[in-house]
């Protein structure tokens, strides 16, 4: 009779498909950036369905280490002995008490600890902390995003009907501005909204539109979607440094891919450049909110992403039918 998927087998098959993925980056560390990113949220949703179909695959059997006695002592009982002259059975050694077994050992109190059981309670007590924090930042952008309003910028509004244009988005994707953030976010899921800093009506014609075009682009990729999904991986395997490092890179990835989209649809890698450095030097060391994508030129692997998008080696593409067939 087969059991369902042990927490055991779950965890190993996890770690093994995570360090696949990661494996095959190390090899395809100059492909396009959303090449990288499809194979990081492959594996994202082969961990979730994995997850997801756990208790209905049958258990691998990897096997359980006996605790109390062999195998041939559980199967071949001992023969009875005589202790003082009399035949006493095995099950009836311990009733023979301490004077007829003085080596006997008292049950000691604890010694029979469920380690498992101890162990899952905190893999779950660890998953429900980081579902609550997860939630408390989404009802946080839920409350940045309904504080937002119109912008009273024609300019922006052009700006931005520009850019969804050049994304091929449809309408139905509100812009607005905020005096609560100073860094340019895309937040929501059926609807989503594009939230820029107030100031950003004093912004060059040229640095608008290469803002408006990267937070387009991650609407367009739907990268709020792939890194939500990633965070709910970590707080599922919150103690595997595997899945933590697969969210980072994911994001990177995605940041990266759309920087690599505004320099095919619009602009100099030099120039787009320019404007992520000076966008940079205006937002500091600020933090985007959780479950918003990040912002335009917010992080600490900023360098990086200008070294790529400098970089005239590396592939700036999106993945044909036939990559995203394969991956599949």
């Amino acid at each position: 009779m087969t059991t369902p998927l042990s927490a055991l087998e779950l965890l190993l098959e996890t770690v093994v498909i995570q360090a696949l993925v990661l494996s095959l980056l190390f090899f395809a560390r100059r492909k396009s950036a959303a090449m990288q990113h499809l194979y990081l949220s492959a594996a994202v949703l082969t961990v979730l369905a994995l997850t997801g179909i756990s208790p209905f695959v049958p258990s691998r059997q990897l096997g359980v280490i006996p605790i109390r006695g062999s195998v041939a002592e559980q199967e071949h009982p001992a023969a009875p002995r005589a202790i003082g002259g009399a035949e006493v059975s095995p099950e009836g050694a311990g009733e023979a008490g301490p004077a007829a077994m003085p080596s006997a050992r008292r049950d000691q109190p604890g010694s029979g600890r469920d380690w498992p059981g101890t162990l899952a309670s905190i893999w779950v007590l660890g998953s429900a902390v980081l579902f609550f924090w997860m939630l408390l930042g989404l009802v946080y952008s839920w409350w940045l995003s309904r504080r937002a309003r119109p912008p009273d910028s024609l300019q922006l509004e052009d700006r931005f009907r520009w850019a969804l244009e050049k994304t091929g988005l449809r309408q139905g994707i509100a812009l607005v501005d905020s005096e609560s953030l100073r860094i340019p976010v895309v937040f929501g899921f059926i609807r989503p909204r594009v939230i820029l800093p107030a100031r950003a009506n004093r912004w060059s014609e040229d640095r608008l539109r290469a803002v408006l075009l990267h937070e387009s682009a991650h609407i367009q990729r739907k990268d709020l979607v792939f890194q939500t999904l990633a965070k709910l991986t970590c707080a599922l395997y919150w103690f595997n440094p595997l899945t933590w490092i697969i969210e980072r890179r994911l994001f990177l990835a995605g940041e990266r891919a759309a920087d690599d989209q505004v320099i095919r649809q619009e602009f100099s890698p030099a120039d787009y450049a320019e404007h992520l450095m000076e966008t940079s030097v205006e937002l500091g060391t600020e933090r985007s909110p959780i479950w918003a994508t990040a912002a335009m030129a917010e992080g600490t692997a900023f360098k990086d992403r200008i070294l790529s998008i400098l970089d005239p080696n590396i592939g700036r593409g999106e993945p044909n039918m036939s990559n995203q067939a394969a991956v599949t």
